[in-house]
């Protein structure tokens, strides 16, 4: 599976909803043998090192602002414990009415920046269709050399409309990113699902789901490595939100614990730059 990072117009995702590398049965047993299609519908923007620049400033008025909030919070500790560095940054979406924090250290990108990862279709324009997409994308290090999957990386996109049972949401994104960042071709990974849980944060609620990933043998991958998804009805009630994290599990390369940690409080809510 190849990724991607470009400023496209629109992106949609589909897949049957199955247990990564399983079978039917086991398909299943973890709750997620059918489910929906997960689309992400945000406009163009820059990428590269444009996109770099733009959250270098970014980050910097937004740790000022985060460091205000970590005061008022000071009570629940949750910024300092949860960055480990002290400081949080905060995302905001560029279409949906939703910001999420990330640890100071982690890199803010632009928000028109869509990610994610496609597959070789000769019928593609390029000979590639997208699989899964996010934006208002913010990662972690690099692994360097030829690799781009990063070791970490968060985002959001949405189910494209209402009414879609938040639980089937979250088993099912997380299946799709963990085959789309830890697959190999036609090869898929292990994964053990957790969950789902109910997700409750700033008045947002849904269910949350972790995948423990066995990632196919890879230069590029990490030898463990999980995905982290919780999915909530919109604040607006006309869509479902998917916050989604994958990143490595064990290896130099891998992010504190604390780091993807989606229990806290202030992790997500409404954009307070929405009306």
């Amino acid at each position: 599976m190849k990724r991607f990072s470009a400023a496209a117009a629109s992106l949609v995702v589909a897949g049957a909803l199955a247990a990564c590398g399983g079978s039917g049965d086991d398909a299943e047993e973890s709750g997620s043998s059918a489910g929906p299609e997960a689309a992400s519908t945000d406009n163009a923007g820059q990428d590269g090192s444009d996109a770099r620049a733009d959250a270098d400033a970014d980050a910097d008025a937004d740790g000022a602002a985060a460091d205000d909030e970590a005061d008022a919070d000071a009570d629940t500790g949750d910024s300092a414990e949860r960055s480990g560095h002290g400081r949080v940054q905060e995302v905001v979406a560029e279409r949906r009415p939703l910001a999420y924090d990330v640890p100071g250290h982690w890199t803010v990108e632009s928000p028109g920046v869509i990610t994610g990862f496609e597959e070789e279709d000769p019928d593609a324009p390029f000979g590639y269709r997208p699989t899964v997409g996010m934006s208002s994308v913010a990662s972690y290090g690099e692994r360097g050399g030829d690799c781009t999957l990063a070791p970490a990386k968060a985002g959001t996109n949405g189910m494209g409309e209402a009414g879609f049972d938040t639980e089937a949401a979250a088993q099912g994104v997380a299946v799709m990113w963990a085959e789309a960042a830890y697959g190999d071709g036609d090869d898929k990974p292990e994964c053990q699902l957790s969950g789902p849980e109910p997700f409750e944060a700033n008045g947002l609620s849904g269910h949350y789901v972790e995948a423990e990933v066995t990632p196919v043998p890879h230069e590029c991958h990490p030898e463990d490595a999980l995905v982290r998804v919780a999915s909530f009805d919109s604040p607006d009630g006309d869509d479902v939100y998917n916050l989604i994290i994958y990143a490595d599990a064990s290896g130099a390369l891998a992010p504190e614990a604390s780091d993807l940690d989606l229990s806290s409080r202030r992790y997500v809510r409404r954009s307070h730059e929405q009306p």
